[in-house]
């Protein structure tokens, strides 16, 4: 299995969380991570036992925030979804060629300027 890490930003609170990619299926895991729960040497593994398991019913209509999804690896990629930061998940645009005018290639400025600061501290 082919995952790749990616890095998720919400409109309102600009907080940046971790995701996963399946690069396979060409589509993001639903769950996403705080990176105030990663420590050490980021794995998958990790990813999996950190992952809240979210449930369609606990998101509402008030949740659902803008989200900016940047796909790190060989072939960087970024586009536009939507998302629940109170439930950690993505709720829509899992797949980043459902809209393909959301869609682009390269690094945004925002992934750049978020790594910079995170390797400062």
């Amino acid at each position: 299995m082919s995952r790749y890490s990616a890095l998720i930003k919400f409109a309102k609170t600009g907080n940046v969380y971790w995701g996963c990619f399946n690069g396979p299926s060409d589509s993001m895991y639903r769950d996403i991570v705080p990176f105030e729960q990663l420590t050490g040497k980021y794995s998958f593994d990790l990813f999996d036992r950190l992952a809240k398991k979210s449930k369609d019913s606990q998101v509402t209509p008030d949740d659902i925030d803008d989200i900016a999804i940047y796909r790190g690896g060989d072939h960087e990629f970024n586009w536009y979804g939507k998302g629940s930061e109170s439930q950690r998940c993505i709720v829509e645009g899992l797949t980043p060629f459902a809209k393909p005018d959301s869609y682009s290639d390269g690094k945004p400025a925002w992934v750049t300027e978020f790594l910079n600061n995170r390797c400062s501290k």
